[in-house]
């Protein structure tokens, strides 16, 4: 017979890396993990069997609706969410994402405390529909998933967070012309010289970057810059987008693969202002493969089966060779090289 009061689900989990919070704008911070495992026996003598969260998690995503995350079980302690279309049950048990809104005063606490390593437990609150006792152990088959918290006490061991991060939010910057040069060590120094003046926004140096490196804590822990002070202005510079795109797709990327997937989303909306199709879709534009230097054009090329070194090296050389009117000439050949050696190795296929 089933429980219709709420009951609650700890389970422990490791926080592997974190970062600091920015100061002056909400910010969000991202792990994933378990919230909840199958099979064991908690401290309350429950056991959660795989399927139980299958009917809520579906009702869920049919309203459009997160899970609500929790500090403490405190409905007045609402620090962030788990998006429902991120969660999902395997042999393991629930896997979830995690937004942790460090706007709020309780949700930069818990993530400090995360970061220090002593805050190490989530718990999951829930209305049991259907359960079977065995043995005086209650086996739990099927739940109305409430929400999940953050807690100071773990009842179940099992449950591990597998990957924590901070992703700069989307900031939606003003544009560059798609022609803007990007040369990233002078942006940089131009960058860190407004951001220190009185005129710019307390936020002005990491809204230019992509991703908060959590071994980091000064301003090298910021990775992936796309925004640059153009006309007094920070904006998002196209090269630079073209650029991330590229490094993010191919083995030069030092971005953890977990975070590849919604540094992906801010990029295609930066693609969807300028008018252009995303690369993760649909490839490359010759116009912005030709925005790529020549050592990250190899890297790119490199990055699957494709080209061997030489070949990639060749095509390279063949787009960034030249001067003059040599050129224009040269970028030509280059792209055609590339597309019949591509073409070549798709007929092959």
């Amino acid at each position: 017979m089933a429980d219709a009061k709420m009951k609650h689900f700890d389970c422990h989990f490791e926080v592997k890396a974190t970062t600091d919070p920015t100061q002056d704008e909400p910010n969000i911070g991202k792990f994933e993990g378990y919230a909840s495992t199958f099979g064991n026996t908690d401290r309350m003598d429950d056991v959660i069997v795989k399927g139980a969260f299958t009917e809520s998690l579906n009702s869920l995503r049919d309203r459009g609706r997160q899970i609500r995350m929790l500090s403490q079980h405190n409905r007045h302690n609402l620090i962030g969410g788990f998006p429902s279309e991120e969660a999902f049950e395997d042999d393991r048990g629930l896997f979830v994402k995690g937004n942790i809104n460090l706007g709020t005063q309780r949700g930069r606490e818990d993530f400090a405390l995360m970061k220090q390593g002593v805050l190490e437990d989530m718990s999951i609150g829930f209305i049991i529909k259907d359960n079977e006792i065995k043995n005086d152990i209650q086996f739990i088959k099927n739940v109305e998933l409430m929400e999940i918290s953050l807690v100071t006490e773990p009842a179940n061991q099992e449950a591990q967070i597998t990957d924590i991060k901070s992703i700069v939010p989307f900031q939606n910057l003003p544009m560059a012309d798609v022609g803007h040069n990007w040369d990233i060590s002078a942006a940089e120094v131009k960058l860190k010289e407004f951001s220190d003046s009185g005129d710019a926004h307390p936020n002005t140096y990491e809204s230019a970057f992509l991703w908060h490196d959590p071994d980091a804590n000064d301003n090298s822990q910021f990775k992936m810059q796309i925004g640059a002070i153009v006309d007094g202005q920070l904006k998002a510079v196209p090269r630079a987008i073209f650029l991330a795109s590229a490094i993010l797709q191919s083995s030069r990327s030092s971005i953890p693969e977990g975070a590849h997937d919604d540094i992906i989303k801010n990029l295609e909306q930066y693609y969807e202002k300028m008018g252009r199709e995303s690369p993760f879709e649909k490839g490359f534009s010759p116009d912005e493969i030709k925005c790529l230097g020549r050592g990250d054009l190899v890297a790119f090329l490199r990055s699957g089966p494709v080209l061997s070194k030489n070949g990639a090296e060749y095509i390279a050389a063949k787009i960034h060779g030249g001067s003059g009117e040599q050129v224009a000439d040269n970028q030509a050949d280059g792209l055609r090289t590339l597309g019949t050696t591509l073409d070549s190795i798709l007929k092959k296929d």
